[in-house]
């Protein structure tokens, strides 16, 4: 995060009001007779936390006179309200742990004393409990922020961040008022609102937004009487929606006569509810039989809110267009929108509520731009969360189905008893295929012996055959890639990782004619495709890249660009893609019997928010060896080697398996590690690809020569280029002419 002052100016931009406190105890002064000596924590500010400001000027003049001041945030102020769990009288997190409270929303913190801030969007007050151990820090109270640092004091140390920070903090979670504060309260809770007294239906989420973050200008009046009419239909009084909406309208800036204006003509007639969003407790309860417990009108909310996700981010197209199918969708009205949707984004068209009313009126008049923009308003989920509600809809059709098929039983009372057996299975099977359900059977051990049998002359015989990588040292002795493996590709940054593999690609496609996918998830396809016309040419990149090259060179160009042209490569330079994004596109690509999938880089793959680096690297690579195995293509997913490998006493270093950029090796069933042995100047001397793990072979190394200009990675050409250097010691230099060069210069003559 840098500076504590950084720190400070980004909390500032976030909306939070930001204010110095005392990283250790001040000076002592006398007071009315008193010695005072200020504790560490306590504002540096003279009016206290009155004094949090948003002004970045004000923050760096604070911090400038203060640079190790810890960085204290005005929580009412902020709208925020945060559970300070102690440890240092009594231990908060044991009664906490009982409180069964789900605060995955909530961004939290570890403090110096060994206890924990939990930070949730919304109102509520400040208060110490020393019986439960609980603090809360609401209106009229501040937290200390990370990576503030107490230098002196009782408890000595830092604020540390804890899971992903990289979200607002969530709105506060059902139940935890009401253990905070069970004797008169008002919850604000994620998916619901009721109050302690007397029963009150749920809020939609659109309303509890609004508590937090009220309305834009130009919105307020509208968004105030949706809310309040809510309310009024939920069963709150007047007076108690006044209570619950005056501090997000002050807020606002919204004067006290135009909030009683709109809240007199919010309740002037009887109002109805919104939708209420209790679908999560099932999802987190219910385990495998979730879909089972979800009701029809669940489902239709679940759907609204799918097709909601779809319009506001049409990145979740494609996920979500690679598990359902527009007759998964109960409510008929669903299925008019999912197939508009999905063909104005097969059109390449932008997809929102405006233009959906458009496509959907071709298909029926029955279905309003009201209909549609109500499910953009109303429903505010992420990606993620709308693949689990796909995957419910998915597995709820298929239940569907299911039920339909032993509904119609006489059509397996025909003819013989296997005959019937047969058909079922087939249909069943085809239900369980299009749910996406995958079965396994248990094997005898004479199943198991007869099925390796099978597959062992099927090798033997040619019917399965490795994948040829072109580098012949290594197909003649491992014989390739097979077609469930999946390589991980690492070098240090900068050592020819997205060179090797392209070089791979280069000689599949366009040497073996054979279809290959590449994702660069760093380098634009422009850049890739200018490095493969630098590989078949011998043109320096920077001249392809830049344009500026010589007659004969542009020929060769030309020749090159029209041999890339006519391969079978297919390119995606989707940034920051999940694995269900890559699955989704590698689906679509099916019918183009692909045999090589090429991933540039594991680091680059979003998914697993919040967890340690090498966790998230290790979920990410089980997840892509996954596709090996679901779509049986062989798949190089490029890793960063650790820049710790230098550290050692060994001038050119040999790479272990824990050398991988914190993970990602577990899964894979081979792992390739590109070395270069260099001189002190750190000119390439020799290079090799030394296989660390080869779950079906041997681990050897084999000898590569490295053309750094054209980007391209060969198979040696001379006898004595063939031999695989070993690691020199730390003083051991080759100081000669640089013999590599040589070999590189007698495979790159340019040919013009």
């Amino acid at each position: 995060m840098g500076t504590i002052l950084d720190a400070a100016l980004e909390y500032a931009r976030m909306g939070w009001y930001v204010l110095p406190c005392r990283e250790k105890p001040g000076a002592s002064y006398i007071k009315n007779g008193v010695e005072i000596i200020p504790e560490e924590k306590t504002p540096y500010t003279p009016n206290g936390l009155n004094d949090a400001s948003l002004d970045e000027d004000q923050a760096i003049s604070w911090w400038t006179g203060h640079p190790d001041a810890l960085i204290g945030i005005n929580a009412g102020k902020s709208g925020l309200f945060v559970i300070d769990i102690d440890k240092k009288h009594v231990n908060g997190l044991d009664t906490y742990s009982t409180w069964d409270i789900n605060d995955t929303a909530g961004l939290q913190s570890h403090t110096p004393s060994g206890g924990m801030h939990i930070i949730f969007s919304g109102t509520g007050k400040s208060s110490t409990n020393r019986v439960t151990g609980i603090d809360t820090r609401g209106e009229g109270g501040y937290f200390i922020a990370p990576p503030s640092k107490i230098l002196e004091g009782k408890y000595t140390g830092e604020y540390r961040r804890f899971g992903d920070w990289s979200k607002p903090p969530g709105i506060i979670p059902d139940g935890l008022m009401k253990r905070l504060f069970p004797e008169n309260t008002t919850e604000y809770v994620r998916g619901s609102s009721t109050t302690a007294i007397g029963m009150k239906k749920k809020l939609s989420r659109t309303s509890l937004d609004f508590l937090v973050n009220g309305a834009m200008p130009g919105e307020r009046n509208t968004m105030l009487f949706k809310v309040a009419a809510e309310f009024a239909g939920c069963g709150y009084t007047i007076d108690e929606t006044r209570d619950t909406l005056t501090f997000p309208c002050k807020k606002m800036e919204m004067s006290t006569s135009e909030f009683e204006q709109v809240l007199i003509h919010a309740f002037s007639k009887p109002r109805t509810p919104s939708i209420p969003d209790s679908i999560q407790e099932k999802i987190m309860e219910g385990g495998k039989d979730v879909a089972g417990m979800i009701t029809f009108e669940e489902q239709a909310i679940m759907e609204n809110a799918v097709l909601a996700c779809m319009m506001i981010d049409n990145g979740s197209i494609p996920v979500i267009q690679d598990i359902l199918n527009f007759d998964d969708f109960r409510v008929r009205r669903n299925q008019i929108i999912y197939m508009s949707i999905n063909a104005m984004f097969l059109r390449g068209m932008k997809v929102d509520h405006l233009t959906v009313a458009s496509e959907v009126a071709k298909e029926s008049d029955k279905i309003t731009l009201d209909d549609i923009a109500k499910l953009s308003t109303q429903y505010f989920i992420n990606v993620d969360n709308a693949i689990t509600y796909a995957s419910i809809i998915k597995e709820k059709a298929s239940i569907r189905r299911l039920e339909a098929l032993l509904a119609n039983k006489d059509k397996y009372l025909k003819g013989s008893l296997i005959e019937s057996i047969s058909t079922l299975e087939k249909d069943v099977a085809d239900i369980a295929l299009a749910g996406g359900a995958k079965s396994t059977i248990v094997l005898t051990a004479s199943q198991a012996v007869e099925m390796v049998a099978q597959k062992t002359i099927a090798l033997a015989s040619g019917q399965i055959q490795q994948l040829q990588t072109g580098f012949v040292d290594y197909d003649n002795r491992i014989g390739g890639i097979y077609s469930n493996e999946m390589v991980v590709l690492a070098a240090r940054s900068g050592e020819g990782k997205s060179a090797l593999a392209l070089s791979i690609v280069n000689d599949i496609s366009i040497v073996q004619n054979k279809s290959t996918a590449f994702f660069t998830l760093e380098m634009s396809t422009h850049e890739t495709i200018c490095r493969l016309i630098c590989q078949l040419t011998g043109i320096p990149y920077k001249n392809v890249y830049q344009g500026k090259m010589e007659n004969k060179q542009w020929d060769l160009y030309t020749e090159a660009k029209e041999k890339i042209a006519a391969s079978p490569i297919y390119f995606d330079d989707g940034f920051g893609m999940t694995v269900h994004e890559i699955r989704s596109k590698i689906r679509k690509l099916m019918d183009k019997n692909i045999n090589l999938i090429v991933i540039d880089q594991l680091e680059q793959i979003r998914g697993y928010d919040g967890m340690k680096p090498h966790e998230r690297f290790d979920m990410i690579a089980y997840d892509v060896k996954n596709l090996t195995k679901e779509f049986n293509i062989p798949i190089i997913l490029n890793h960063q080697l650790n820049r710790g490998i230098m550290d050692r006493k060994l001038h050119n270093p040999e790479p272990i398996l824990s050398d991988l950029n914190q993970a990602g090796e577990k899964p894979a069933d081979q792992v390739w590690v590109i070395m270069h042995q260099k001189d002190e100047k750190g000119n390439i001397l020799q290079s090799k690809v030394k296989l660390l793990k080869n779950r079906n072979g041997a681990k050897i190394e084999f000898a590569v020569i490295f053309m750094g200009e054209r980007m391209l990675f060969s198979n040696p050409a001379r006898e004595e280029d063939m031999h695989v250097f070993e690691t020199k010691e730390e003083n051991d230099y080759i100081t000669s002419d640089n013999p590599y060069q040589d070999a590189v210069n007698a495979q790159n003559q340019p040919p013009w």
